[in-house]
């Protein structure tokens, strides 16, 4: 059992996300950075990725009953393990052994939007609608369909039956551009790249970014489905990307859609930080798609372990 201590706002249950239900208008949700999630889940000795906590840049103290084998991957946190008065700093993708009387302590690092902490067995919660995936706005989901507070316990599914394929890993690097595939009836007339910056104006629906002058204006004015990765033009100078707990339908102008493999880079840009989106074709997103699975085909067969 995981007990809570202290969290700060916003922090989640979440797990692959909730499927084939957007034409019911249930949002995906679903954890924002798939690379980070996925890799905190293969570090704990999950050999598929369960139902882990998403922490954005706030504080985090938990304990556990009993020992347990936890691993913690992305960029916002530093971790440090407080044993008796005895502090250990603990580092990303690498898994550890909590055990009963010490407290893990996570603070923002001030880079990146989100970090996963997985357990081996995963945190055991009673899926809704097909999935543990917290949505706040909906309610549903992780822990009675709300961000998880001091004092929550959280039951652990039973040990994998296997031993683990890694001690530690290294993951790919977050840099700041984004591919997107143009609209057709835009790409002939898409400048190849914008500079852009990302606001403050941040969610787990979507985020803004604050683009140079020129920006194509979108296609379309009539509300269509969208999903995370879709690009909407509103009329000032900025582009709006939508990410996981974003809406079935949208009313702005469409300008493309982010290459998916770079969805994992967009989340987890802190405002302010310069970014480009560079416009590419879909047979390119498809190579870059490609490369990204087959890093995590490597990553669940331990190719990529330390």
């Amino acid at each position: 059992m995981i007990n809570i201590l202290s969290a700060g706002p916003l922090v989640t249950l979440q797990d692959r996300g909730r499927h084939g239900l957007r034409h019911l208008g249930v949002t995906t949700a679903g954890a924002m950075d798939s690379i980070a999630f996925e890799a905190a889940n293969a570090v704990a000795g999950n050999r598929r990725p369960l139902t882990a906590l998403e922490i954005p840049p706030v504080s985090l103290e938990l304990e556990s009953d009993s020992p347990l084998a936890i691993a913690y991957s992305g960029p916002a946190h530093t971790l440090c393990c407080d044993a008796e008065g005895h502090r250990q700093s603990w580092y990303p993708n690498w898994r550890y052994s909590l055990e009963p009387g010490q407290r893990l302590r996570l603070s923002p690092s001030g880079q990146g939007m989100y970090g996963y902490l997985a357990v081996a067995g995963g945190v055991e919660v009673a899926p809704q609608l097909g999935s543990v995936a917290t949505d706040l706005q909906a309610g549903i989901g992780g822990l009675n369909g709300r961000a998880l507070q001091a004092g929550d316990r959280l039951p652990v599914g039973p040990s994998p039956p296997h031993p683990p394929r890694h001690r530690g890993i290294r993951v790919p690097g977050y840099d700041a551009t984004l591919r997107f595939i143009p609209c057709s009836r835009l790409a002939e007339n898409t400048p190849s790249r914008f500079d852009c910056r990302l606001s403050s104006s941040v969610s787990r629906m979507g985020v803004r970014l604050q683009c140079q002058s020129g920006l194509p204006s979108g296609y379309g004015d009539a509300s269509v489905g969208v999903f995370a990765g879709a690009i909407q033009r509103p009329s000032d100078d900025t582009a709006i990307i939508l990410t996981a707990d974003c809406q079935t339908t949208g009313g702005y102008p469409l300008l493309g859609y982010l290459a998916r493999a770079d969805l994992p880079k967009l989340v987890q840009l802190v405002p302010g930080q310069a970014c480009c989106l560079s416009a590419i074709t879909s047979a390119q997103a498809a190579v870059a798609l490609a490369k990204h699975q087959h890093w995590r085909h490597q990553l669940l067969w331990g190719l990529y372990a330390s």
